[in-house]
Parts: structure tokens; sequence; C-alpha cells
């Protein structure tokens, strides 16, 4: 690589300060997080329950994405159907 642009990006990219963004939610997640832990705790198990289970075999199967079936393509074809009728 050539010195001018090694002094032009690499140089200064490691000088630079690293920083984090995070948003409201995240905060109030982290606050919510630190003062109730056992509330987070079963929060999150809820959640978890409401989530679909681990795959089988087949989930270690590499497809294309034109052979998997989208989750709550139902739901989808709705409100496809809802839309295209607002024309």
């Amino acid at each position: 690589m050539p010195l001018a642009l090694r002094e032009r990006f690499l140089l200064p990219a490691g000088e630079a300060q690293p920083s984090l963004t995070l948003t409201f939610a995240a905060r109030g997640a982290i606050l919510g997080n630190a003062l109730f832990p056992n509330f987070t705790g079963y929060a999150m198990k809820i959640v978890n329950r409401l989530l679909p289970g681990a795959a089988g075999d087949e989930g270690n199967e590499s497809r294309a994405g034109s052979e998997t079936s989208p989750v709550g393509s139902s739901l989808a074809d709705a409100s496809y159907r809802s839309c295209d009728g607002a024309e």
C-alpha cells in the first residue's frame, strides 16, 4: 500500500476514539436490568416461550431463499391483499 494512502486512512483510524451510541430504549433496558434484575429475567423467560422452537435437522440444510417459506406468510399475504384493494 502506498505511503500516502496509509497516512491518509489507516493512521487516523488508529488514533480515533471508539464510541458507542445507545438508543433511549437500550438505556432503559440497561437501567431496568440494573434496578430490577429478577423482573428482567422473568420477562425474558416469558418472551423466550413465545419464540419459535429450535429447528430440527432441516435447520442444518443449506437452501436458497426461494426454497424457504417465510414465517407468518399468511399474515403477510393478508396484508398484501388489503393493500392491493386500496388502489
